[in-house]
């Protein structure tokens, strides 16, 4: 019966908290726990990343995945400012978390030749 009211405590902040704050954490990874990740995403400004119709999910480099919710899915109307005018999927992007809890989008970068 612990074990189950242990996990119940758990996971009713990240229910609660996508309700109001348009994302669910679906897996936590071996870096970022439950805390941090609801923490790091209550402090982000999201706006303008909330699809009108479709969610999509990030990836974060320590295996942890967040589900953005689009703007059907959560209590955002589709007319918000924060809402995109279209779907777009960030999902190939890989993302951290700061030591102050700033998300960190990571981006590849390919080096430029020298120019002589």
């Amino acid at each position: 019966m612990k074990p189950y009211l242990l996990s119940l405590l758990l996971l009713t902040p990240a229910i609660l908290f996508s309700q109001d704050y348009n994302f669910e954490v679906v897996k936590t990874g071996n870096k970022y726990s439950l805390e941090v990740l609801n923490s790091a995403f209550l402090n982000a400004k999201f706006c303008g990343r909330i699809n009108p119709s479709v969610s999509y999910t990030i990836k974060f480099d320590d295996g942890a995945e967040v589900k953005i919710l689009s703007a059907r899915e959560s209590i955002i109307s589709e007319k918000s400012e924060c809402v995109r005018e279209m779907d777009l999927d960030e999902s190939s992007y890989t993302w951290s978390i700061s030591g102050n809890g700033t998300l960190l989008k990571l981006h590849s970068v390919k080096p430029s030749k020298s120019h002589e």
